[in-house]
C-alpha cells in the first residue's frame, strides 16, 4: 500500500509581474511538500510557465527532483512544449529533465504500485483514449472539461460518462471546482497549485492537492501550506480597472487566441474572423482578456 500526490498547472517560472515573493521558491516548497508526503506525485500538466527556462531554473527543479529521483510522473502540458509538437520536445527543459531520468515524462499510459493510468493531453487525439470498461483506471489529462472556445482540447460531460473512469483529474483550468460526479466518473478539478493569476478567486483561496491510496483507490484532499495575500501579491494586483476580471486568466490569452488565425488586411480582421466563428458571448470574452492583458483588439 502507498499513496501517490497529484496536483495540477505549477507553472514553474523565475518571474511573476503581480508577485512580490521569490515565485520559484514559493512552488518548488510545495512540491517538496508533496514528495515528502507520498511514495509518488503526477503532475497533471504545464510544469512550466514557458518550454524553455533559464541554466538556474532547470538546475533548481533538477535538484528537487533529483533528491526524489523515481517518485515524479508528468504528463505534457501546453506550455511544457514548442508549438504544442511533440517532435520538439528535446529544445524543451520538460524534455531535458526527462533524459536526465528525474522525472517520468509519460503520453500515454503507465502504472504505479497496481493502480492504471491512462493520459490524455492537448496534442492527444481523444477519440483513441480507451474505455475503462472495468471502472477500475484512472485518467490523468491536461484538458478543459466543456471549454466552448476549445473543444479539441476539452472534454464533454458525455465523453466523461462513456469513458467510464474511476477517478478523472483534469488540468489546463486553473479555477478550482467541486468534486463532479457524471455516470459512473469522479471529476476532480483542483485549480492550480500556484495562485499564477489574479482573478478575484486566487485573492485568498487555499491550495490544495489530492492524495489517492494506491490499494483501495480512496482519496483525499489535502491542504498545502502556503503564505497570505499580502505576503505574495503586490499592492497593485488587485486594483481592478473597467470590467471585473474574476473568471479571466492573464496566461488565456495566447492560449485562445492561438484558436484564430488572424487576417492580415483590415483594422477589424481578428473581430471579423471571431464574427464567423465564435458566438456573441465568446467575442466577449476574447475582448476583456485584450483589455485586460493591455493588448489591442483588433
Amino acid at each position: 500500500m502507498g499513496t501517490i500526490g497529484i496536483f495540477i498547472d505549477p507553472h514553474i517560472t523565475d518571474r511573476h509581474r503581480c508577485r512580490q515573493d521569490n515565485f520559484l521558491e514559493t512552488v518548488l516548497n510545495k512540491i517538496e511538500y508533496i514528495a515528502s508526503n507520498n511514495d509518488y506525485v503526477i503532475i497533471c500538466g504545464d510544469l512550466f510557465h514557458t518550454n524553455s527556462n533559464s541554466n538556474y531554473i532547470f538546475y533548481k527543479l533538477y535538484k528537487l527532483l533529483n533528491k526524489y529521483k523515481g517518485k515524479f510522473y508528468t504528463i505534457p502540458g501546453n506550455h511544457d512544449l514548442m508549438h504544442n509538437n511533440l517532435n520538439m520536445l528535446e529544445k524543451t527543459t520538460i524534455g531535458s529533465l526527462a533524459l536526465t531520468g528525474v522525472i517520468n515524462l509519460e503520453f500515454d499510459s503507465f502504472d504505479i504500485m497496481g493502480v492504471h493510468f491512462q493520459v490524455s493531453h492537448v496534442m492527444k487525439d481523444m477519440s483513441k483514449i480507451p474505455v475503462d470498461k472495468e471502472n477500475k483506471s484512472i485518467l490523468i489529462g491536461h484538458n478543459y472539461l466543456e471549454m466552448p472556445l476549445a473543444p479539441k482540447e476539452s472534454f464533454t460531460k458525455e465523453d466523461i460518462r462513456n469513458l467510464n473512469y474511476n477517478l478523472v483529474f483534469l488540468g489546463h483550468d486553473h479555477k478550482p471546482y467541486d468534486e463532479e460526479f457524471i455516470g459512473n466518473s469522479i471529476v476532480i478539478r483542483m485549480g492550480s497549485l500556484t495562485r499564477i493569476d489574479t482573478q478575484e478567486y486566487n485573492k485568498n483561496r487555499k491550495i490544495y492537492y489530492y492524495q489517492l491510496d494506491t490499494e483501495t483507490l480512496e482519496y483525499k484532499k489535502v491542504e498545502v501550506p502556503s503564505k497570505s495575500t499580502s505576503e505574495i501579491f503586490t499592492p497593485e494586483a488587485y486594483q481592478r480597472i473597467g470590467r471585473k476580471k474574476e473568471d479571466i486568466s492573464f496566461i488565456q490569452i495566447g492560449d485562445i487566441l492561438a484558436k484564430f488565425k488572424k487576417q492580415t488586411k483590415g483594422v477589424n480582421s481578428l473581430h471579423e474572423r471571431l464574427l464567423k466563428v465564435a458566438t456573441e458571448e465568446e467575442i466577449d470574452y476574447i475582448k476583456s482578456l485584450h483589455e485586460l492583458n493591455n493588448v489591442r483588439y483588433f
